[in-house]
């Protein structure tokens, strides 16, 4: 009985962690994805008014130089298209502009739709986020600005949240098993106590009694309820031996 409580104290700990540990680190790990996705959305978007004069008015010396400073600042590439999917300028993704051009992503965004591939929908080429935002100017699309970031950051993010619920889970489970046998001995402890008791009971020993302050509330009730029983039975084999001692002593 003891091994199978210390069994199950030390691995309770560890299944509720894995039941609450996993769901979180996975939603954690979505999160950052979309986190991510919605950076780089924005980053793209504050592109839009320097790719607006470059697709209207021609001004591509300042998209590049902005698209350039970008880059230098976060890490990510930006590309615009114009309305016809067409490249205009930017710095390369992992991927060439047409075949970058062809992503669902993009595809959706000369459309008019946002999106972008946080969806894991990443091309397999390129294992990277793809964020296409479309460019509007005066109600007309013009173009669509691209933004494209490596995952290895975000990985190593994700691999870190990981590594803290395996961390958790491992401390969890250290603890159970250094403190499952301690408590189980105290919880079993009254129960050896009652054993004893009771064997000492059965061999005619009607003075056994087990301690009541040992151990959880409900042994504790559990023998208190023995001593109860065992007084009750010592008092009515103490009368009947008096009785039969009276009818010994009338008869003779």
């Amino acid at each position: 009985m003891r091994r199978h409580l210390v069994a199950a104290l030390v691995a309770l700990p560890v299944v509720v962690v894995t039941v609450l540990g996993l769901p979180l680190a996975l939603q954690r790990s979505d999160e950052a994805l979309r986190e991510l996705a919605h950076a780089r959305a924005t980053e793209a978007r504050e592109l839009s008014p320097t790719a607006v004069k470059a697709l209207s008015k021609g001004e591509r010396a300042g998209l590049r130089q902005r698209i350039a400073d970008y880059q230098d600042r976060t890490g990510g590439r930006a590309h615009v298209y114009n309305a016809e999917g067409q490249s205009v300028d930017g710095a390369l993704c992992l991927l060439p502009p047409d075949e970058l051009a062809q992503q669902k992503v993009v595809r959706a965004a000369l459309q008019g739709q946002f999106t972008d591939s946080s969806d894991r929908q990443i091309s397999k080429l390129a294992e990277e986020l793809i964020v296409a935002v479309p460019v509007i100017h005066q109600g007309l699309l013009v173009g669509v600005v691209v933004v494209c970031s490596a995952l290895d950051d975000l990985e190593l993010k994700q691999w870190t949240i990981w590594a803290v619920v395996a961390v958790i889970g491992a401390l969890a489970l250290a603890a159970s098993g250094f403190l499952a046998e301690p408590l189980a001995r105290w919880i079993l402890r009254p129960v050896r106590y009652l054993e004893v008791a009771a064997r000492r009971f059965a061999a005619g020993d009607h003075t056994a009694r087990v301690p009541v302050h040992l151990g959880p509330p409900d042994l504790r009730v559990l023998a208190e309820t023995f001593n109860h029983l065992a007084e009750q039975v010592q008092h009515q084999v103490t009368v009947q031996k008096s009785f039969v001692s009276d009818a010994s002593h009338q008869l003779r």
